[in-house]
């Protein structure tokens, strides 16, 4: 089993025919004129693929976001793949699981490098880095 791809975007959807819809793809740096500051809204869109047979029990993919000092921004998104139907047929070799965890209202409470660590079952697969930048507001005369 092997996270395929993970990125961080302002909205995504699934289809029923296992495509994503990814809205503003691909976030790496926020900017703000002034710390703490609140982001609305922005999701973490994975694929996960592997072989039928661990398709059998359930897996667990956990987020955090952490800031430089490995401080917990968000504790954790817990999202959970369940066993594959029984009825599907052995003939399928390969599945995929798109996920999208939704973070709502995330404060960040200075500029710097956050991460975004993903794990699946326990086990550490990647790191999104997302860096905060402060911006000064125009000045009008």
């Amino acid at each position: 089993m092997e996270l395929e791809f993970a990125m961080l975007a302002d909205a995504a959807n699934t289809l029923q025919d296992s495509r994503i819809n990814i809205l503003g793809g691909e976030i790496e740096t926020l900017y703000a004129s002034k710390f703490p500051v609140v982001h609305p809204h922005m999701v973490l869109v994975m694929r996960i693929v592997g072989h039928f047979t661990e398709m059998q029990n359930p897996h667990n993919i956990v987020m955090y976001l952490k800031d430089a000092d490995g401080k917990d921004i968000i504790k954790s998104i817990n999202l959970t793949i369940p066993p594959a139907p029984r009825e599907v047929p052995r003939t399928i070799k390969k599945f995929s699981a798109n996920l999208i965890g939704q973070m709502v209202n995330i404060q960040f409470p200075k500029k710097g490098t956050y991460s975004v660590e993903i794990l699946i079952d326990g086990r550490h697969e990647k790191s999104l880095p997302l860096e905060l930048v402060e911006i000064q507001q125009p000045q009008h005369n």
